[in-house]
């Protein structure tokens, strides 16, 4: 039983090791220089404050499927990044400034965040 177990997982490993991996996972995409990768530091309002928070904006023209991230507390150095910011990611103005193809919106999160990102609407 053990000798055909092992059998087929070297015959399987061997055969998807054949075919090696995608050049995606080997090598970058050329370099959009008209609409590159970035970084934007955001400050979202809520409540009165202004919330701090990241997006890491893919390369490309047009608007992109979005994840919105929640992290666990404390949170970044701040601790303030546990806001209410789909409601900022699909307003017009952000959305088109951000790229964001707001009919694909995911949201996601760890710890506490992920307690949020499942409650979000």
């Amino acid at each position: 039983m053990r000798a055909s177990i092992l059998a087929a997982t070297l015959l399987l490993t061997s055969a998807l090791g054949a075919q090696g991996a995608p050049r995606a996972l080997c090598a970058a995409p050329p370099r959009d220089t008209t609409h590159p990768a970035r970084n934007a530091v955001l400050h979202v309002p809520t409540h009165g404050v202004q919330v701090q928070g990241l997006a890491l904006l893919a390369a490309g023209a047009g608007r992109h499927p979005t994840l919105v991230f929640l992290r666990g507390l404390p949170g970044n150095e701040q601790g303030h990044d546990l806001a209410q910011v789909l409601a900022y990611v699909r307003e017009s103005a952000n959305a088109r400034t951000l790229r964001v193809d707001t009919s694909r919106i995911v949201v996601g999160g760890h710890s506490m965040g992920g307690w949020a990102a499942a409650r979000a609407r």
